[in-house]
């Protein structure tokens, strides 16, 4: 190997192993991120020039928007325009999502964005994705999302409005209506292994579970039932 062949594996070796611990750490770290909004693509996707002026796309956590072909996606859009348009940020991320988008807070004067996008009634709490939240933030997005459909303003004006993972996979209304029936005759089988039947005290607090067809199914599975008070 020549020198010069040999400088340049090295620093091929040196680059690879800089790119690497930088993706490291975009995964497992968390960091902070600061610009301006220099385009808003949907109601929880931007992109934002940072003051090194590298454009850097975001996935706005914890919240999912209607799809810019969905009723409301238009104005989902705008509201998110409103609120960054011309203003400094924070971006406070948790790492890159499948598609190499840094998921991210953004927050404006100590405004919380994605949470506004949910209290404007032009976003979904994002509750499959949640446990990448803080616990504050996971009860904060969900009253503000109960808060906007109780209200039955932005989205929650239209009852048959799909949510956008449900759009996504092309699922309709009608199907929709039968897994939510399915879904609400489930028993749930808590991290406790406590089996807990439709109707009984804690099932609708019980949202981290395996679902099962039935007590027996799921006691067989290793589950017991709750105590009696």
């Amino acid at each position: 190997m020549t020198a010069m062949t040999s400088n340049h594996f090295f620093i091929r070796l040196l680059l690879t192993l800089v790119l690497s611990s930088v993706f490291q750490f975009a995964y497992g770290e968390d960091f902070t991120l600061q610009g301006k909004v220099g385009r808003v693509l949907d109601g929880d996707t931007i992109e934002l020039i940072t003051s090194s002026s590298s454009k850097v796309k975001i996935r706005l956590l914890g919240i999912d928007a209607p799809e810019s072909s969905q009723s409301f996606g238009k104005e989902s859009t705008d509201n998110l325009k409103r609120l960054s348009d011309s203003r400094t940020v924070k971006a406070i991320c948790i790492g890159l999502d499948r598609y190499r988008r840094s998921l991210c807070k953004i927050v404006v004067d100590d405004s919380d964005l994605n949470l506004e996008q949910v209290r404007s009634g032009l976003a979904w709490h994002y509750k499959a994705y949640s446990s990448s939240q803080s616990k504050d933030d996971q009860k904060s997005y969900a009253v503000a999302e109960i808060y906007a459909q109780n209200s039955k303003i932005g989205l929650w004006e239209d009852e048959a409005q799909i949510p956008p993972w449900d759009f996504r996979k092309g699922i309709n209304n009608s199907e929709r209506r039968n897994s939510d029936r399915d879904a609400h005759n489930i028993i749930k089988m808590s991290k406790s292994k406590i089996c807990h039947a439709p109707g009984s005290r804690y099932y609708a607090k019980t949202t981290h579970f395996i679902g099962f067809s039935s007590i027996e199914a799921c006691q067989n599975a290793g589950g017991r039932p709750p105590k009696s008070r």
